[in-house]
């Protein structure tokens, strides 16, 4: 019987270990700054771009808080829409993959803001409604906890 359970959890540890860190990846959400130095939020159309992130972001279950996949949405500004084609946060492009863009391997670990424990991620996101470039938007991406 202690054969049985200790194969058992050989063969557990096996599973995670062939799975990666990936299944230890969290899932968190995520505030959007214009400028988050200076608490300033998007208004009037570029409000848009904050909803664009609300499906939130993965980041792993380390201390360092590396992001791994930023879930990103369709935008939708009257009878347009649009989306977010290109993310580019702490210098590292992510790679599209439908609505989500992947940081795996690009080492993206959030900044702290000044005299603070707030962390976020900051960088340039490109819009296009309804397919044509939109513009250029700096964004600050805050974790939530």
């Amino acid at each position: 019987m202690k054969f049985k359970k200790l194969l058992s959890t050989v063969m557990a540890m096996a599973i995670v270990s062939a799975i990666g860190a990936n299944a230890f990846a969290l899932d968190k959400s995520v505030t959007v700054y214009k400028n988050i130095a200076n608490n300033e939020f998007y208004t009037g159309m570029g409000a848009h771009s904050a909803e664009a992130f609300s499906n939130g972001i993965v980041v792993n279950n380390n201390t360092d808080l590396k992001l791994e996949r930023v879930k990103t949405k369709k935008i939708k500004v009257g009878i347009f829409s649009g989306n977010i084609y290109e993310l580019t946060l702490q210098r590292q492009k992510g790679t599209p993959d439908g609505y989500e863009f992947d940081f795996t391997g690009t080492n993206v670990t959030p900044l702290t803001l000044a005299n603070t424990s707030r962390k976020y991620y900051s960088g340039q996101a490109k819009i296009k409604v309804i397919g044509i470039p939109h513009g250029d938007k700096h964004i600050d991406l805050e974790i939530n906890n």
